[in-house]
């Protein structure tokens, strides 16, 4: 914050396990959805500690790298989800046996069977897919809100101006380690 380094360390760890007096008191914890980006920060609609109601508010300095990462997940997710519903039909398909050619078998089917080790092939693949997802979506979960976008959740100082008539909270800029 203004060329200094503000370690907030002391107020995540009080925020995990609330006793004693609460540290860092001016940062608030904010948590909302974001309206629009800006050339100040982004317009969050949420609430900020310490207010009474949800309202929209700008935060300075945001998390863009946050965001990023976030969006880079949701595109894996959109991959993995199309890859899950191409090898769920392949492993739909009717398995290729001693009996198969039989001639009541093929009636109403109309697909080409695939032999057993294609089927094998597909099922573990699609074990993986589902463990690639099931990983995405515990990463996920947290950054969004119910509606699947990213959700803010930070601590951020409130700042004494104003922007388009909203109160300003900066979140700093973190440290590159």
């Amino acid at each position: 914050m203004n060329g200094y380094a503000v370690d907030l360390q002391p107020l995540l760890d009080w925020w995990a396990n609330p006793k004693g007096l609460r540290p860092l008191a001016g940062w608030k914890h904010v948590r909302g959805s974001i309206e629009r980006d800006t050339a100040l920060g982004w317009v969050i609609n949420g609430k900020a500690e310490g207010q009474p109601h949800i309202s929209s508010f700008l935060m300075k300095s945001p998390p863009r790298e946050k965001l990023r990462r976030f969006e880079e997940l949701k595109r894996q997710q959109a991959q993995l989800e199309q890859a899950r519903t191409a090898t769920l039909e392949v492993v739909a398909l009717p398995v290729q046996t001693a009996w198969w050619y039989w001639p009541w078998s093929q009636r109403g089917h109309g697909q080409q069977p695939i032999s057993a080790a294609e089927h094998h092939e597909a099922s573990v693949r699609l074990e993986e897919v589902d463990r690639q997802l099931s990983s995405l979506r515990n990463q996920l979960g947290p950054q969004q809100d119910e509606h699947g976008n990213f959700r803010v959740d930070a601590f951020a100082i409130r700042l004494s101006e104003a922007y388009q008539g909203l109160p300003v909270f900066e979140h700093g800029v973190p440290q590159l380690h």
